[in-house]
């Protein structure tokens, strides 16, 4: 399993894809990368799971870097962290996300019309 991981960590860096850590726990190896965890339960064998994020066409780059590899690859779950550090899965990942992209486009759309209005107050001398 060891060997799996070293060949997928070298493969991922190779082709520039940014490696956070790897580790070894419980008898299955664990590669915390760029959008994505991959997990080695066994050798030759790796799950993928992908941020919910990720762009289709980056996860197909992805399996197509490690296809190379003679490995077997699973598509395993899409996930999010919340800021509590706790972990969503499928369709509560996809919940979640959809929650902070609402709250990061209103929060945008506070900040431009304060934005605005400053902008207009100064312009025109009123307070």
């Amino acid at each position: 399993m060891k060997k799996t991981l070293q060949n997928v960590v070298k493969e991922l860096e190779e082709r520039g894809i940014e490696i956070y850590g790897n580790n070894t726990s419980k008898g299955k190896c664990y590669i915390m990368a760029q959008n994505m965890i991959i997990t080695v339960p066994k050798k030759n064998n790796i799950v993928i799971d992908f941020h919910v994020s990720s762009t289709p066409v980056f996860s197909a780059n992805i399996i197509n870097i490690l296809k190379d590899l003679d490995i077997k690859i699973t598509v395993g779950n899409i996930f999010i962290y919340d800021k509590d550090g706790i972990v969503f899965e499928g369709t509560e990942a996809i919940d979640k996300f959809e929650d902070i992209k609402k709250d990061e486009i209103i929060r945008d759309f506070v900040e431009d019309q304060i934005q605005k209005q400053f902008l207009i107050q100064h312009q025109y001398g009123s307070a």
